[in-house]
């Protein structure tokens, strides 16, 4: 396992990737980036309407929330404000807080050193165990954490992700944690881990170098929406019900933690938001979200429209 991974500056040294282009936001081409959107809103749709459908969840206001996210779109000039549902189900929120919690964490790791990504996990389980088993995996890496700093005396600091996945072979789900953590602890850190859950395969348990792909991979996602089972790559298979459940399972708790010299940044987006963009200004315009573009009395706002090839299988 990699022992002398460094975080200085902008850098990691072992990899040489600047990761100072994380924090960046895109500065150009912001009527692809609206187009973006439209695509992403169009995947929201297709998916929190059908879960919305599923006559047991729990989460119906939740799913219609995703539906209309951005669903009406006031312009002035050339800035567009919306309201965000700020649901996790949600393409369009996705992005937007992936980018948030990027550009808000990035810089406080500048200064640590000996930095790792370590990813901690146990035996899949059952639907009816996965809130429970959730909720203990994370608190058992928290105890592990304050065993640490408090009766070791570590000056450690970093983050941890919780993520689950769905696997549909077996129906069984896997709620795993990452985390970045400095002073190369990650070997200590699985040690403890094992201690705890003894069941778990030591091989499953992971270090790597921190890299641009392991800030990617901390806040991409909480759970993978969508299976390929096809070799088609245009073609996704959407498991309903165990998404449903994954999202139940994490209704309204919080996926990312801080410790040591990390600040908690809030997940949550404001719900309504501006933005300035590179399309033809007016002085006051109401576009309407419909299928797959927002229109107005001027036509479709960004030209956006789905692929022809991409086909979406729906199992219920």
């Amino acid at each position: 396992m990699p022992k002398n991974s460094t975080f200085s500056g902008i850098e990691c040294k072992n990899s040489g990737t600047n990761l100072d282009t994380l924090a960046q936001l895109p500065t150009k081409n912001t009527d692809v980036t609206l187009k973006k959107r439209a695509r992403s809103k169009h995947y929201t749709q297709l998916i929190a309407g059908k879960l919305a459908q599923l006559d047991d969840t729990k989460l119906k206001q939740y799913y219609d929330n995703a539906w209309h996210c951005c669903g009406i779109l006031l312009q002035e000039g050339q800035t567009l404000k919306g309201k965000y549902c700020n649901t996790r189900i949600c393409h369009v929120c996705n992005r937007i807080r992936t980018a948030k919690m990027m550009n808000s964490y990035l810089p406080q790791f500048r200064n640590l050193n000996g930095l790792q990504f370590t990813t901690l996990t146990a035996p899949t389980i059952d639907a009816k165990n996965l809130q429970t088993e959730s909720i203990r995996r994370r608190a058992e890496l928290t105890k592990i954490i304050r065993v640490f700093r408090e009766r070791r005396g570590y000056d450690m600091s970093g983050i941890i992700k919780q993520e689950t996945t769905y696997n549909f072979e077996n129906n069984l789900y896997h709620p795993h944690l990452h985390i970045i953590n400095d002073n190369n602890l990650g070997d200590e850190i699985i040690y403890e881990w094992l201690k705890r859950f003894p069941e778990a395969n030591r091989k499953a348990q992971k270090i790597f170098d921190v890299t641009q792909g392991a800030f990617n991979e901390l806040f991409k996602y909480t759970t993978k929406i969508s299976h390929k089972l096809s070799k088609n790559k245009n073609e996704f298979d959407i498991f309903l019900p165990a998404i449903n459940t994954i999202m139940e399972s994490q209704y309204k708790r919080r996926t990312i933690q801080t410790f040591g010299n990390i600040n908690r940044v809030s997940e949550d987006l404001e719900k309504l938001q501006s933005s300035v963009y590179n399309i033809p200004e007016y002085d006051a315009v109401i576009w309407i979200y419909n299928d797959h573009d927002w229109y107005s009395e001027h036509g479709p706002l960004t030209g956006y429209k789905p692929s022809e090839k991409l086909k979406i299988n729906f199992y219920d």
